[in-house]
């Protein structure tokens, strides 16, 4: 993913808690209003990351605060999923987790991934949230 932003010129920062990962900074993801101004970004893609983030229900203010005027976030977590590294590893989330925790500041696009054709049996849920206007 990475390369492929920069191929095509688009500036790309990365945010890991792990310091022997490269990354640009080091640091849980709630706190990047502490190292980035708002409105700096026009997507963030947070990929098997809030599962890990101990306070999730403060992320979703944060990302509004980070994207720009209609940014986009894109999120995916796992939810059928056996306790798994990097730890700490701490939340699995439904649609109405996801619903509750961002209605608030994103209109949402919520795909569940699942098992055996079992609508009640999901692995994973992927999500496009689309900033609303001032929130």
């Amino acid at each position: 993913m990475k390369l492929l932003l920069k191929e095509n010129k688009n500036k790309y920062l990365s945010c890991d808690l792990n310091e022997s990962i490269s990354a640009d900074f080091h640091c849980d993801a709630i706190d990047l209003l502490n190292y980035v101004s708002e409105q700096s970004f026009d997507a963030i893609i947070a990929l098997e990351v809030l599962e890990h983030s101990p306070r999730i229900w403060q992320l979703p203010e944060v990302f509004y605060k980070l994207l720009k005027k209609n940014g986009v976030l894109y999120v995916s977590t796992p939810f059928y999923l056996y306790h798994h590294d990097p730890h700490p590893d701490y939340w699995r989330f439904t649609e109405e987790g996801y619903y509750e925790l961002f209605h608030k500041y994103f209109y949402l696009d919520i795909t569940k991934i699942i098992f055996d054709n079992e609508r009640l049996k999901p692995v994973h849920f992927r999500v496009k949230a689309t900033k609303r206007p001032n929130t």
